[in-house]
């Protein structure tokens, strides 16, 4: 679910019991994706630093491999 937050510029993806798998291990591999991916959503919005934009993005590469 993509959420705006109150200034209308940030879409973040929060985890719920409706995208549960039913596969605990599954399901913890999500909420982490999910955490990571709402952490460099922040990152870009608050311009910081590329090592953080480099780091989530190597995490959704590795993950995918």
């Amino acid at each position: 679910m993509n959420i705006p937050d109150d200034q209308g510029t940030r879409y973040r993806i929060e985890w719920d019991a409706g995208m549960a798998t039913g596969f605990p291990a599954i399901d913890e591999q999500h909420r982490t994706w999910l955490a990571r991916f709402n952490a460099f959503i922040d990152a870009v919005n608050d311009a910081r630093g590329a090592d953080i934009w480099t780091d989530a993005l190597l995490f959704f590469i590795r993950y995918t491999e």
